[in-house]
């Protein structure tokens, strides 16, 4: 069954310093289905039961991943034309395939190839653009190109208000804080558009952050804290999602924080690896506590809820922490900074 995605695969580059970062969504969709039931997602957790219209979400899945220690592969738009390139590529070997001879042919997608020579701090980056579904951005010190149907929401609201995107970029900025920077955009944009059938153009669900190290590439991992206000009166945390590594699959976990930070793990979502549809049928035995107390994460997105709108801020840092004393689990402080952002967004 061939399976068309709206998706987003976002390519940074730091002219200054000379690194890059990119990011894509890990939504896969189906326009073949009519209507289907929504799927939940590690970040719509204010999603009103109902059902898609015109197409249906199927699951999460990498759709930027590595294929080997030595080379990151990214793709939007088509499953199915991505498969055949990555197995054209396995069937040579990725470390001897001629990537140049990509060049010249016409694709459906855009993809993204990164390659890292073994003992070389070289990036070799291959962009090959569907120029229909891409879209070029350019500061004094970033260059971003997008490709799929949210290319546009980098620098265009739909949804939202302020905060994030291409306008919100500094040169003060490393390549990590440019490329949350630009994440904070699309996940308060999704968000924003929560009301709608198609989810604000069907980015989003959960996110693929790669930077590179010295040794290859690095995965930047991020959780999520939900705000509200209690009782008109004083934000405070509803939610938390966590990510979390198991048996090398990707996964997002949910709980729901009550009265004095009691909490209750709702579920874990996986998110499939980068084409690999044998992993799919896996399944995964995880321990909530474990989670608690050992996830790593290298910054919180925290989503602050209104009645009527939502703010979306990233804080270098992973919160909450916890702690175990063999019988009780108690939590640390948030950051007083993370407190001073929150309060000024709802005292808005």
């Amino acid at each position: 069954m061939s399976r068309r995605q709206l998706t987003v695969l976002c390519l940074i580059r730091d002219k200054l310093a000379g690194t890059w970062a990119a990011f894509a969504d890990c939504l896969i969709t189906s326009d073949e289905f009519d209507e289907g039931q929504a799927l939940v997602t590690p970040n719509r957790l204010y999603q009103d039961e109902r059902t898609t219209h015109g197409f249906a979400e199927v699951r999460l899945e990498e759709k930027l991943g590595l294929l080997n220690e030595t080379c990151l592969f990214g793709w939007e738009n088509s499953r199915q034309e991505a498969s055949n390139l990555i197995r054209e590529i396995r069937s040579v070997g990725v470390d001897t395939f001629d990537f140049s001879t990509l060049t010249g042919r016409s694709f459906e997608n855009s993809f993204l190839i990164i390659s890292r020579k073994p003992g070389s701090t070289e990036s070799i980056i291959r962009l090959f653009s569907n120029h229909d579904r891409s879209s070029f951005f350019e500061n004094d010190r970033f260059t971003v190109h997008a490709s799929g149907s949210g290319k546009d929401l980098v620098d265009k609201l739909q949804f939202t208000s302020k905060g994030g995107g291409v306008q919100a970029l500094t040169s003060q900025q490393d390549i990590a804080q440019a490329a949350l920077t630009l994440l904070v955009k699309y996940l308060s944009e999704e968000l924003g558009g929560r009301n709608s059938q198609y989810y604000s153009r069907r980015t989003g669900g959960w996110y693929s952050l790669f930077l590179p190290v010295q040794d290859g590439f690095f995965q930047y991992r991020f959780g999520f804290n939900h705000w509200a206000l209690e009782n008109q009166e004083q934000p405070v945390v509803t939610h938390i999602v966590l990510p979390w590594v198991q048996d090398g699959i990707n996964c997002a976990v949910t709980f729901r924080v009550h009265d004095n930070w009691k909490l209750e793990y709702l579920y874990a979502i996986a998110v499939a690896p980068l084409l690999n549809s044998t992993e799919r049928s896996r399944r995964l035995s995880i321990e909530p506590l474990d989670v608690l107390l050992n996830y790593e994460s290298e910054t919180t997105f925290h989503y602050c809820w209104k009645q009527e709108s939502h703010g979306c801020f990233a804080v270098p840092i992973s919160e909450p922490r916890f702690q175990f004393d063999g019988k009780l689990i108690s939590k640390l402080p948030h950051a007083e900074h993370t407190y001073s952002l929150v309060s000024q967004f709802f005292e808005r």
